[in-house]
């Protein structure tokens, strides 16, 4: 239960801080599909790993895994090594330990039943 409340602190302040940034870059620039588009999805998966831990933490998981995807070729090409680990660091690594802690404790939380 303790790593479920750390899990969901950690998603928390990863999606606070990216909401925030797309946020504060949308104000500047005028246009919030990307601030709506991090709202929804970020927020929404905190939200239901807050609810239904399991299914929560698949989607920060999903989450971790597509901006892997999507992102790390880019910053290969990009930055050198040590801004791609910081820039995995900010964007990645959060979600993937949430999901993964939120989806081992599920897994241990049905066992004790």
């Amino acid at each position: 239960m303790r790593s479920n409340r750390i899990a969901l602190v950690l998603a928390g302040l990863w999606a606070a801080m990216w909401i925030f940034f797309e946020g504060a870059e949308s104000l500047g620039s005028g246009h919030f599909g990307q601030a709506l588009l991090f709202l929804l999805l970020m927020g929404g998966g905190v939200a239901l790993a807050w609810k239904w831990p399991v299914i929560g933490g698949g989607l920060l998981l999903l989450e971790g895994l597509a901006a892997l995807a999507m992102f790390t070729p880019m910053w290969i090409r990009r930055f050198d090594a040590l801004q791609a680990i910081l820039l995995f660091s900010l964007m990645c690594a959060p979600p993937l330990v949430a999901g993964a802690m939120l989806l081992i404790g599920g897994v241990r939380d049905a066992r004790a039943r």
